[in-house]
């Protein structure tokens, strides 16, 4: 692996023109995440850094477990990093919610995925206690804020992106979305 995710999108800007590659390596770190949770082991710390690429033949693969923590029956809450955001990523060549700190990353999810409230996510209100400092927004279009992604990636994007966990697609079910028919599976 001869350099990570992010420093091939700051030297590659162009990936956000190569769809096939974008499906590629998404459906890689998809394949790698559902490795991980069917191990009941999860990242927490996704992000163009923590993924290794060779360059040559466009392998990538996921890196720097430090983060990383077992789940259970019944999970814990923990909060993590980027996840689901990373298709977003690639196709704008930068982060979808850019922030130095987890507070300016929220605020900014909040800002594109709208305020969760309890009608959209039940029981949000009794963990989150600083739901109420944020100013309540509907969501945003996902096709207008990564305007370079096909229909099918809109949709996978808006169901791995889904504020409530419980909604959100399993990385297993995403790698058979309809956004990667064109992709080859090894």
């Amino acid at each position: 692996m001869d350099l990570d995710l992010h420093e091939f999108i700051n030297t590659d800007r162009n990936i956000g023109r190569s769809p096939l590659m974008i499906k590629s390596f998404l459906h890689q770190i998809l394949s790698g995440l559902a490795y991980c949770h069917s191990n009941k082991i999860i990242h927490r710390d996704l992000k163009p850094a923590n993924l290794l690429l060779n360059s040559k033949d466009k392998i990538l693969k996921l890196a720097d477990f430090g983060s990383a923590r077992d789940f259970g029956v019944p999970p814990k809450t923990y909060t993590g990093e980027g996840e689901e955001d990373l298709c977003a990523d690639m196709v704008n060549g930068t982060a979808l919610f850019d922030g130095r700190q987890q507070y300016e990353q929220v605020k900014k999810k909040f800002s594109i995925m709208g305020v969760p409230n309890e009608e959209t996510w039940p029981g949000v209100a009794s963990f989150f206690w600083l739901l109420d400092s944020f100013e309540k927004s509907e969501p945003k279009d996902l096709a207008e804020v990564v305007p370079c992604l096909e229909p099918a990636g809109v949709d996978l994007l808006s169901k791995m992106l889904c504020m409530n966990p419980r909604g959100r697609i399993s990385a297993r079910d995403a790698m058979e979305h309809a956004y990667f028919k064109d992709v080859r599976k090894p």
